[in-house]
Parts: C-alpha cells; structure tokens; sequence
C-alpha cells in the first residue's frame, strides 16, 4: 500500500527528490519487480530496482522508490528502487497541484492508489499515512494523511523507510514512538554520518514505525 510521499521537495530540485514509500501490509513477501507508478492520465513507468533483490518486501516493512536513489543527491532518502521521472508522459511525476498515485503490477493490475488535491501537501514535507489508518481503504482520505516532522539530510521533512537514531550502547533502542504521524526524534545523526566513517562519535541504530520490528544495526 502507498504509506508516504515527497509530492514538493524544496532543498532539492522535484526531478531527483520526489519519492514514493510502500508499506507491506500483507502476510506475504511481495516482490515488485517490474511493478509501475502511473497516475490516472499520461504518467506510466516501470520501478527499477536499486540493487538485485531491492524490490522485495517483508511482511511489515516498507520499500521507497525515489526519483534519485542516491541518498547524497536525492535529499536524503534510502532507496530501493527507482522511478523515470517525467512530467509530461513517458514517466512518473507527482503534481503539487494534485494528481493521483497508482501502485500497478506488470499486467496493470491496480494494487493501490491515492489520489490528492491542490492543498494536500505543503514544500519541503513529506506526507505519511497516521499509523491508525494503515489500510489501502483508509489511505483513500486525506484527513488520514499528516506531515511528518523527521528532518532529512538535506532540510527536508520526511521519514522514509526507517528512522535513525544514537545510542551509547550498540543495539540499545534510544527511539520513543510518539502518536499518531508523529515522528522518533533525531539528534546529531546527520552531523555524525558526515564525517568519516572512522570518527563517527556514536553507533546508529535502526528504529522503526511501530507496528514494526525494531532493528539494530552498526
């Protein structure tokens, strides 16, 4: 199901800081290989995946399809898989004037769709899905959209994929959910992860939405 969107990035240019997160919530591994974004009128492309095997996903677990799937380019987001962008056909390109969303398997079979207006998403913040309405029903509305307030590399707002966060301790969740779309808080990941990886002051964990798994990692 569509989770989350960049509809606006301000930091960076719309062609490589657009991106589309996917949240499984199937019992299922589901493989979205050859998968497309499309919207209801010109935009139709086909997923292309980062690395072999980027575009399987868990059971509770997300994937983000990025414009730009460098993370040092696109504004920060991790990415699995990637997106032609183009906003005249032949592509995919999310309208800050409105537009529609649709997750399609190879056939064009639709899986998920999420369409918004004018007035849906503001520059500079990424819209997610509150976690009380985590359903391809309930991300039909808008008043089940919220803007997420996680500050990404570039000084955009979003929260794709995953959340990082310190710890003093290797493996020690330093993150507390909050309600709602509201987002773990972050201190000094962004000035740390700048520096080489040898001198990094803190081991980075993963953590996660919480309906979710927690992982560690680092």
């Amino acid at each position: 199901m569509i989770h989350e969107l960049m509809i606006d990035p301000e930091a960076v240019d719309e062609a490589i800081g657009e991106w589309v997160e996917i949240y499984n919530d199937s019992d299922d591994v589901l493989n979205l290989t050859q998968h497309r974004l499309a919207d209801a009128d010109k935009d139709d492309t086909v997923i292309e995946e980062s690395w072999s095997g980027s575009l399987e996903v868990q059971p509770g677990d997300y994937l983000v399809i990025c414009a730009n799937d460098n993370y040092f380019d696109n504004g920060g987001a991790d990415c699995h898989g990637s997106f032609h962008y183009e906003t005249w056909g032949s592509g995919f390109a999310m309208s800050n004037k409105g537009d529609e969303v649709f997750l399609l398997t190879p056939s064009g079979a639709l899986l998920d769709s999420v369409s918004y207006g004018a007035v849906f998403s503001i520059p500079g913040v990424a819209m997610g899905l509150d976690d009380r309405a985590i359903s391809t029903g309930e991300n039909d509305y808008a008043s089940n959209w919220c803007e997420q307030d996680r500050m990404m590399k570039s000084g955009d707002e979003g929260t794709p994929d995953r959340y990082q966060c310190s710890s003093d301790q290797k493996g020690q969740m330093c993150c507390e959910a909050m309600r709602g779309c509201q987002c773990w808080q972050v201190k000094d990941f962004h000035e740390d992860m700048d520096r080489p990886a040898k001198s990094r002051r803190k081991v980075w964990v993963a953590c996660f939405h919480r309906n979710r798994r927690n992982a560690a990692s680092g």
